[in-house]
């Protein structure tokens, strides 16, 4: 094992190694949690001398530790940071910096707000609030809760991507963040449009015929096709972590608990497989084969538990051979 190698150099090689088999936008988000939460923290540990207990203690402090603006880092945040450094330590021990041991750790709360579907009742509730608003800002959700729209989708979208006419929204681009340069040659990061997630993130989706005559009603004013859908403005788009900020206040004005925004998506996935095969609700999320949607967005509703539990009761006539 080499003797003489701190986490810092390792993490170094490991971003070296994985910028060009990742995403734009992958590396940016792999390399500004590695700068900005891990490297500041323990950078300058010995890769010999790690061990199991000194990750987890890392990971207990990101939980517990306030920020410089006196809050906490949400679960989702501390699970990226906990992907990111394993990867780092899976890496040096491949390489013989790092003696091999597992990283697990539990992170609070990550279960009550990620990777959640609505409710059938919160999302009757708020498709019937969207129905009634007047605010095409607001509305932007309908087309990640009844059409599957990736948050940087939704930002990227302007009216020209509409097809009315048809009944068609086509996606062909999406919000993500970009490495840059400073004057000093320092990385620093700013929101481009770029293209989407993957090739098969490429998709046009039908437009729901509800969904079409709001889209009617709002198209009327707009005097520029070019203009970004969710601010009507040509020279600026929303960013992701604004509509973030005013998603939760929706959510406030709505009467529903705290969920990410990425669960109308997910909500969407399990309605729309309940009705429909696999592969076409692939094809309309924009992911790379039926599995990963299956594996990783469908979730069964309690009322589908119900009915299946029903089912195979004795009670509903059910009759063992």
């Amino acid at each position: 094992m080499n003797e003489n190698v701190m986490l810092e150099q390792t993490a170094e090689e490991w971003l070296a190694s994985v910028r060009e088999r990742v995403a734009g936008s992958t590396y940016v988000q792999y390399h500004m949690v590695t700068k900005k939460y891990i490297l500041p923290a323990i950078g300058s540990r010995m890769c010999r001398a790690l061990r199991g207990q000194d990750i987890t203690a890392f990971l207990e402090e990101c939980q517990t530790k306030p920020s410089y603006r006196g809050d906490f880092l949400s679960p989702s945040t501390v699970g990226n940071i906990r992907t990111v450094l394993r990867m780092i330590l899976q890496y040096g021990t491949d390489r013989g910096y790092i003696p091999a041991f597992q990283v697990r750790y539990r992170i609070a709360g990550s279960k009550s707000i990620q990777g959640r579907c609505l409710s059938t009742k919160d999302a009757r509730r708020m498709e019937a609030y969207l129905s009634g608003t007047d605010n095409v800002r607001e509305y932007g959700l309908t087309l990640c809760l009844d059409m599957g729209l990736r948050l940087g989708e939704l930002c990227a979208l302007q009216w020209e991507d509409i097809d009315l006419e048809n009944g068609i929204l086509h996606i062909r681009k999406t919000v993500k963040k970009d490495e840059t340069k400073d004057t000093d040659g320092n990385p620093k990061y700013q929101w481009i449009i770029g293209v989407p997630k993957s090739q098969k993130s490429y998709r046009d989706i039908p437009i729901p015929v509800p969904v079409e005559k709001r889209l009617k009603e709002f198209h009327s004013s707009v005097t520029d096709e070019s203009c970004y859908f969710l601010n009507g403005r040509k020279d600026r788009f929303v960013l992701p972590r604004s509509y973030q900020a005013s998603f939760r206040g929706y959510l406030k004005k709505m009467g529903i608990g705290d969920i990410n925004i990425h669960a109308l998506r997910h909500s969407f996935a399990t309605r729309c497989l309940a009705k429909s095969d696999a592969r076409t609700v692939s094809e309309l999320l924009g992911h790379s084969s039926p599995s990963v949607t299956m594996n990783i967005y469908i979730h069964s509703t309690m009322e589908t538990k119900r009915k299946a539990v029903n089912s195979i009761s004795f009670r509903s006539g059910f009759v063992s051979g």
